[in-house]
């Protein structure tokens, strides 16, 4: 029995580093492309999750990005336990177990 292909494209968080409300409100279209081709020309499960995207966003306010924000930025670059790296954690977890799930239904 072989085992199904599958691969996880991200989109890496950017905004959501200098504050968990921040976001970018649109699909990577590179990776979408990229998933897209392996799409069509393999017959790997393949998904993106955009860990930059916030479903109820606030605007961005470019002062803060310069101030205090950068420093939230860096703190959440270096602490693997930000909100955001345990939701990717997660996102990443789910989409595993998923893939084996459905697999054994199958």
């Amino acid at each position: 029995m072989q085992q199904e292909k599958r691969i996880l494209f991200i989109e890496p968080p950017f905004y959501r580093l200098f504050k968990n409300t921040y976001s970018l409100n649109r699909y990577p279209l590179s990776l979408g492309y990229l998933a897209a081709q392996v799409r069509r020309e393999t017959d790997w499960d393949v998904m993106v999750y955009n860990a930059d995207f916030f479903p109820h966003s606030e605007s961005l306010e470019v002062s803060y990005l310069a101030g205090a924000g950068f420093d939230n930025y860096l703190s959440n670059l270096k602490n693997l336990s930000a909100s955001i790296w345990k939701e990717a954690k997660t996102t990443i977890s789910k989409y595993k177990r998923f893939v084996r799930i459905s697999y054994l239904l199958l």
